[in-house]
């Protein structure tokens, strides 16, 4: 709120003073009174799922130990968890067990090349499934330099793709993906860091 270190902003006090407030902070409640305003969604931390739809379909508590597991995650992989979870949502459905017809598996569908390429041994480990497709995005983000179109693009259809067609393939199913997720996720640009292509620069072919 008063700028400490970072840019003032009454939006994202707003989120902390009402979380500590219900927490029985009474200061809190005084501040978030003395500023008044309405509380906005943003929360000015990417490892916070805020995803609108998470609260009515993550009712289970399989789905709230994923979303819980990809809030900690992004922390170590640097990446904004409302992406995550949303891949998650258009790749799979949350179902662990998802299997395509072009041998793409778990959570985050990932195929075997690019499950070997990113260190996943058990393909079918939430975890593990997880962090590769994880592993995967920031590898591409870098790729692309935070252009969140191409990068998606990539996930679904291989870099390779992207950079014959010079962005999003022609094709329908990797148009539609993009275009879904961009829009659940609300943005077309995610931070990157170059030091994430050492992890492995050799662009894939996709399956599509």
């Amino acid at each position: 709120m008063n700028g400490c270190g970072v840019a003032p902003d009454d939006d994202v006090a707003r989120y902390w003073l009402k979380k500590s407030a219900a927490a029985g902070n009474a200061q809190a409640a005084q501040v978030l009174k003395m500023i008044g305003g309405k509380s906005g969604a943003r929360n000015g931390c990417n490892y916070v799922a805020t995803l609108p739809w998470l609260k009515q379909r993550c009712t289970d508590p399989d789905c709230r130990n994923i979303v819980r597991m990809v809030e900690n995650l992004s922390q170590e992989y640097d990446l904004d968890a409302n992406l995550v979870l949303s891949v998650i949502r258009f790749e799979s459905g949350f179902n662990v067990r998802a299997h395509s017809p072009k041998g793409a598996s778990g959570l985050m569908q990932l195929i075997p090349e690019t499950a070997v390429r990113f260190g996943v041994r058990d393909i079918w480990d939430v975890e593990q499934n997880i962090r590769g497709g994880m592993a995967y995005l920031r590898w591409l983000l870098a790729y692309f330099k935070g252009d969140l179109v191409k990068a998606l693009a990539g996930y679904n259809a291989g870099e390779r793709r992207v950079l014959q067609y010079g962005g999003v393939s022609p094709y329908r199913e990797t148009r539609g993906y993009v275009k879904r997720i961009i829009r659940d996720y609300g943005k077309s640009f995610h931070r990157y860091d170059l030091r994430w292509l050492d992890e492995d620069s050799r662009p894939v072919q996709g399956l599509v």
